[in-house]
Formats: C-alpha cells, structure tokens, sequence
C-alpha cells in the first residue's frame, strides 16, 4: 500500500512538472503563431494591393539565365579578343588544292614526283589570307624546291595599299649566302675589319656604308660652308631621282620637266618634300603635257615653281618621282645639294643635244663606281680626274653594270654622250661647291653580289635569313607588320610571290615548285600566356 501510494504521488508530481513544462513551451509558440499571423496578414495584404502573382521556380530560374548568358558570351568576347593572345593558323597544301592561288596561267597543273606540288609559271602569282581585327604580325613560310641555277631571287609582296603597292621581303637568293658574316638581329658585318654592331650602335659610328631595302635613320651632319645662294643644275635627268639639301628658311625651288612619252599614260611628276625624320613636309606636281599616248616627237618643256617655308636649318631629302619623261633643270636657292645616284639624259635618243656632262663625288676609302646603259648610244669612254690626275675608262657594254675600282680621294668625271646610270657608295653633285655629306652614315641600296657587298659596304641590314635546305627542298619564312599593310573590306590581306627570273626571256623556263605555304597571324592581348 505504502509503495502504490508513493507511485501516485510521483505520478501527481510529473503530471504537475509536465503541465508546467507546456506552458514555458506554448507561450513562445503563442507568440510565434502570432508573428507569423501578422505576416501573412501583410503579405496577403501587399498581393492584394499590387495585383502580384507569385512565379513559378521554372520561370524565375529561366529568367536569370536570360540575363547571364549574354553576360556571359560578352565576357568570353572581351577574353577572347582583348585578354589573350591568339594564333590563327592556316595551311594551303598547295600541292593537293592550287585554288589557294591565281592567276590560273601563270601555275602548273598539280604534279606528283614523291611530294605533291605545283610550279609557279609566271611571275607575281597571288594569295590572300584572312586578318583577324586587331591583329599585329603575319608569318609566311614557304616550301620550295631548289632550281640549282645562278641569279635566282624570289620575294613574298604583302599589299600596303588599296591600290597596286606591295611591300617585298626577300625569301631566297641563290647569290646571297649571308651564313659567313657575323650578326645581331638583321644587321650583317660584311667587311672582315668591322665589328659586329646592332642598328642603334650603327649611328655610333661616322664614314661606315650600309647597304639597306629598309629605311636606316642616318645621323645628319652639320655644314660650316652653307651659303644662301643661286644654284643651277642644267644637266637633263632621266625619270625619279632622289636629292639632298642642306637648308635653312624658305627653299626656292624651280623645276623644268619634259616628257617622253615613249608610253601609254599620263605623265605627270610628283615632287616631295621630307625633313631628317622622313616626314612630308610639301607636296606638289607638274601635271602631264597632254599627250597620254606613244608619242615621239619633241614635247614641250613644262616650269614648275615651288616654295617651302620656315625650314630650320639641316639636311632635307627632295624626292622627284618616277615618270616617263626628263628632268630638265633644277634651280635652287643653296648652294649644297647631291643627289645618291644619277641618270644622266642629254643624249640624241631623248631628242636632245649631246652635250658634257660634270659630276664631282668625293670617296673616303677603296670602293667601286657602278655605271649602266640601256641603249648602245650610252657606249663612251668616260674621262675623269683623281687627285689632280686625268683618267680614262672604256664604258663599252649595254644592259650590263660594269665597276670600276676607286682610290680614296676626290673625283671629276666627264659624261661625253650620257644615257648611263651611275650609283655607288658616294653623293653625287654638279660641281664641288654644291658638295656636302649629308649624313655620317652613307645608305646604300643592296646589290646582291658578293664581292661587290664586301668591297663597297661595311654592313647589311636586311631582314634575310639563309633558308634551310634539306632534300633539295627550301624552307624559308618572313615576318610583316601589319599596321603598315592594308587588309581590304573582307578581312583579307593579299599576299604575292615575284620571281622576276620568270618575266625574262632568258630565263622564264626555271619554274618555281611549290608545295605548302604555312602562315601564322598572330594578335596580342592584355595578357601572354
């Protein structure tokens, strides 16, 4: 009794504890209920004021991808075209697909001997190859097959203008071995007493030659005996010529121009003016006589007068370009200018009276005077005065240069019947106060023979490489800038292959195989990886 008793009370005891314990619980619970009501309360009350209907997940989840894939494909744009570099590579098996290239007559069919190929026929064979915007830089590599003949050169043309204008690189030369000389980067030290130097410790040194097909900033010399003065040059000129002045203030310049007319077309000449920096500072013109056909009588003599002003004082390139027709006379207002080559024209084959002409040039070292003809009139003996002492060479060949080797010292040659051309590691001037040196540097254009480069030339620049040969097969490669190119309306840059071989009687059977042209464009980002 007394145990059943003592269950009980525990019983009571719990039961109380347990009520007790329900209460503590309901009454957050209470207030909970009561939160909860007042927010629902609201929330009905919002949805009856706004018209609001609740969305379904489906819906919400397709409405945020809306909005983050575009998000999306413009990030990957932006990282794909401005973050990181890209390549873009294309491959044209000439040998399996000729289409890659045009015109169609100047390519062979498709010929297989072990490899594939075709031959280029015709000299300036085309492609094109797309342009990814933005990009900098395009390599071409090229396989070709070696022809085992002298006197082969081809180059790789990329267009720099909307109209015909192409900018050449040489790709192979079978007279230009440059693996003998000693470089840094592009720059060559043909002359076994020279030190290899780069291009900007070029301009560290004074009375070197560099032979160049690219442009060289020569450091300007300064000149003590420059005179504002009257100075006539009345000796007839063939077509372009590119002269020098040394000049401060206003330049006067008048131009007497002829024409020829020996072709079709208009033959106007464009006459430009440049500072030290190769900037244009003027351009003007004397505009065609008229006759745009072949016509072979006499024309008439046409004046062009030309001021450039407020020029400070130092070296000014003046740049008559190429026309079918004659320089006449240049009268100037100082009294230096030279010229860095000369095609001398008063011969009866233009029309006109043969008469003498004078050219001074000064050689501070062993060097060579390069003379040409293009006609039998232009066969002379040439006399000229060395250091007080007269000479004679027999200038008897047409359509071949010939070289006649020089002391160091001062120069005077008479020209009896002209048509000749005459270059070489000096300036040319019409009588020797009109001679100067213009630069510290003399800039030369490259002939490729050897023994000429070696004798005449301290250093090359050129961006040349001997191509490695395996098999009898050529691998050669070029680089272009592509800012200084033009990509046409497509997105397309042309490209053309010359191999002047091919043009000339002579020679035009020595086809040019070609199997692959390889080329990488290349773009840059904000980031290399």
């Amino acid at each position: 009794m007394a145990v059943r008793d003592e269950w009980k009370e525990r019983f009571e005891k719990w039961k109380i504890e347990k009520e007790e314990r329900l209460k503590r619980v309901e009454k957050p619970i209470k207030k909970f209920e009561e939160e909860l009501d007042d927010v629902i309360e609201s929330a009905l009350e919002r949805i009856s004021n706004k018209n609001y209907i609740r969305e379904p997940r489906h819906f919400r989840i397709l409405k945020w991808i809306i909005i983050f894939v575009p998000l999306l494909i413009v990030g990957y744009l932006i990282y794909a075209n401005f973050i990181v570099s890209q390549e873009f590579n294309y491959f044209y098996d000439i040998g399996l697909e000729k289409n890659y290239l045009s015109p169609d007559n100047r390519i062979s069919e498709n010929i297989l001997d072990g490899i594939n190929y075709v031959n280029l026929e015709g000299n300036l064979v085309y492609f094109d190859v797309p342009i990814a915007r933005g990009s900098e830089r395009v390599v071409v590599s090229s396989k070709f097959r070696e022809l085992g003949v002298d006197d082969i050169r081809i180059s790789l043309g990329a267009r720099n203008k909307e109209e015909w204008s192409y900018d050449y690189n040489l790709l192979y030369d079978s007279s230009l071995d440059l693996l003998e000389y000693e470089k840094v980067g592009n720059v060559y030290a043909v002359n076994e007493n020279t030190l290899v130097r780069d291009y900007d410790g070029l301009k560290e040194l004074e009375g070197i030659v560099i032979a160049t097909n690219k442009d060289f900033d020569a450091v300007s010399n300064s000149v003590d005996d420059y005179e504002i003065s009257e100075s006539v040059i009345d000796v007839s000129l063939r077509g372009g010529h590119t002269f020098y002045l040394y000049v401060e203030g206003n330049l006067n310049l008048e131009v007497d121009k002829q024409d020829i007319n020996w072709y079709d077309g208009s033959d106007e000449l464009v006459i430009e003016f440049y500072d030290i920096n190769r900037s244009l500072i003027s351009q003007g013109r004397i505009e065609d006589d008229g006759i745009t056909g072949v016509d072979k009588s006499k024309a008439p003599v046409q004046k062009g007068k030309f001021v450039f002003e407020n020029l400070e004082e130092g070296v000014y390139r003046l740049e008559f370009g190429n026309f079918d027709g004659l320089i006449r006379k240049i009268k100037v207002n100082t009294n230096k200018i030279v010229a860095d080559s000369l095609f001398l024209a008063d011969n009866p084959i233009y029309r006109l009276d043969e008469k003498e002409s004078r050219v001074y040039f000064e050689s501070d070292r062993i060097s060579q005077l390069r003379m040409n003809t293009y006609h039998f009139a232009g066969i002379q003996k040439v006399l000229y005065n060395f250091n007080g002492s007269s000479e004679m060479f027999d200038f008897y060949k047409e359509d071949e240069p010939l070289y006649l080797s020089l002391e160091k010292g001062e120069y005077e040659f008479m020209f009896e019947k002209n048509d000749i051309i005459i270059s070489g590691p000096f300036y040319f001037a019409f009588s020797k106060d009109n001679y100067f040196e213009p630069f510290k540097q003399k800039v030369v254009s490259i002939n490729k023979d050897p023994e000429w480069l070696e004798n005449n030339v301290d250093y090359l620049i050129i961006d040349y490489e001997t191509p490695r040969v395996e098999e009898g097969w050529i691998y050669s490669e070029t680089e272009f800038n592509l800012d200084e190119l033009y990509v046409n309306k497509d997105g397309k840059l042309s490209f053309v292959y010359n191999a002047p071989h091919l043009g000339r009687n002579e020679t035009s059977e020595y086809a040019v195989p070609l199997d692959w042209i390889n080329i990488t464009v290349y773009k840059s980002g904000v980031f290399k990886f």
